[in-house]
């Protein structure tokens, strides 16, 4: 999924979020902390009209369907990893579906590419949806 800047990416996630909590629960793998914590704030106000409980990722047990953080997930998350990382996490595996979201930034395409290559490679089916905030 392609977004624009940073905001931009950052709403398609909260777009996605809204979509994929439906289906069960939802880590969003960011970059780092900083990114996690904006991405927090986000989900708060993407919409005036939406509200998607959700939580940083700590030490102990999640309460809510939708944890973001950028290390491990938790330990029972298994159904949707949003990917927002330059990487490919170690775990993505163990999720029924993982779904990458592609910056429009230049800088982003190559990293995007190998992650392509990298789940292209293991045989995972692939689809490609371009997304606009």
């Amino acid at each position: 999924m392609t977004g624009g800047d940073a905001n931009d990416t950052l709403a398609i996630a909260c777009r996605l979020t809204e979509k994929a909590v439906r289906a069960g629960t939802v880590y969003l793998h960011c970059v780092d902390k900083l990114q996690a914590a904006t991405l927090q704030e986000k989900l708060w106000s993407f919409r005036p009209d939406a509200f998607i409980p959700h939580e940083l990722s700590s030490e102990r047990e999640p309460r809510e369907m939708v944890v973001i953080g950028h290390k491990a997930p938790p330990e029972n998350f298994h159904d949707i990893l949003i990917n927002l990382a330059n990487e490919t996490p170690a775990v993505f595996a163990r999720f029924d579906r993982v779904l990458e979201i592609v910056p429009a930034e230049h800088s982003f395409r190559e990293a995007s590419r190998n992650k392509w290559r990298f789940y292209q490679d293991r045989g995972y089916p692939l689809e490609k949806h371009d997304i606009h905030p």
